[in-house]
């Protein structure tokens, strides 16, 4: 399943909505053209919660569109991993997390790494691409050291002071501002935390000097259609805790298959369903035999779709296929 990208809805990876899972020894071809440039991840979707857990999860950047390339560029996935003490994994989710914010990670990494260092150029100006690939961590990305404005955003420039990232979504910046006037080492930072927390640490080489000329320009607008808000139709999708009653799933992997209950999560073959939307439980039947819609919605209209969270926990929420 892709993040950010706009592809056909066939191709959105979403077991039982748009194509069978994917059992062991299949395979399946993912064939479209990205539309936009950026950079996008990607990851495993009928077992998001182990398989995401073990680093299941891919980058993708799609060039094309930059008239001057920056003098160094940085991407920084942001993870945490549920490690025990003798490095093993943990259960990958608690009934009391996924009942709640999430089951989260022991130990937090930027690459794979636990505080993160990397060098920085204090002449050379960065671009540099965060992305919480995390399935449960909210975080609230700053810099400590220096100022970062926007480098890749389809707007005239602006500064940025922090990036608010939920699961799923994507920052970029460039470092440092050259209309702040500084240039010195800095840390990126989790502000969301209790107490504020370095995720990567950038450490300048070289003496500083003038700034390179690298001034980036907003990235092509994507062609998507104009909304009419004037005559749009509102719809309201109310999240709240459900019953938790069970759900009859079905899946055509034989229960002895050995890999069967580690290829297979709750998500797929899960037996309560903790969440609702409009009061509807997802799944209520098994996945093959998909629940009525939320809604039905007419090609060439626009909606305005109203999220309500009526739970005391944060939930990220994106849409899928909908291009």
């Amino acid at each position: 399943h892709w993040h950010g990208i706009r592809v056909p809805n066939g191709m959105d990876g979403v077991q039982y909505v748009t194509q069978p899972p994917v059992n062991p020894d299949e395979d399946f071809t993912y064939e479209f053209t990205p539309p936009d440039t950026g950079t996008f991840f990607f990851h495993s979707h009928c077992n998001g919660v182990s398989q995401i857990g073990r680093g299941l999860a891919g980058i993708l950047i799609i060039e094309g569109d930059e008239p001057q390339a920056f003098d160094a560029e940085h991407i920084l996935v942001l993870k945490d991993w549920r490690l025990g003490e003798n490095g093993e994994f943990l259960p990958f989710y608690t009934p009391e997390g996924a009942g709640r914010a999430g089951t989260f990670g022991t130990v937090r990494t930027v690459n794979g790494q636990e505080n993160s260092q990397r060098p920085f150029r204090p002449e050379k100006t960065s671009a540099c691409a965060s992305l919480n690939i995390d399935p449960t961590r909210m975080i609230d990305l700053g810099v400590e050291g220096a100022d970062a404005s926007s480098s890749r955003r389809r707007q005239p420039h602006r500064a940025v002071p922090a990036a608010y990232l939920a699961y799923g979504r994507r920052d970029a910046r460039r470092y440092p501002d050259p209309y702040a006037g500084i240039r010195e080492s800095f840390t990126v930072r989790d502000y969301f935390s209790a107490k504020p927390r370095a995720l990567a640490s950038f450490t300048s080489e070289g003496a500083s000097g003038p700034l390179s000329g690298v001034e980036p320009r907003p990235l092509y607008a994507p062609h998507i259609p104009k909304p009419d808000l004037e005559k749009a139709e509102r719809i309201t999708f109310r999240f709240s805790a459900a019953a938790g009653a069970a759900a009859s799933i079905e899946t055509s992997i034989q229960a002895d298959n050995p890999l069967a209950k580690e290829l297979l999560d709750s998500l797929c073959t899960g037996q309560l369903g903790l969440w609702a939307i409009n009061k509807a439980q997802w799944p209520t039947g098994g996945h093959k035999a998909l629940p009525p819609p939320l809604a039905l919605l007419q090609d060439g209209r626009t909606y305005i779709f109203e999220l309500v969270n009526g739970t005391p926990h944060p939930h990220p929420i994106h849409l899928h296929g909908m291009w």
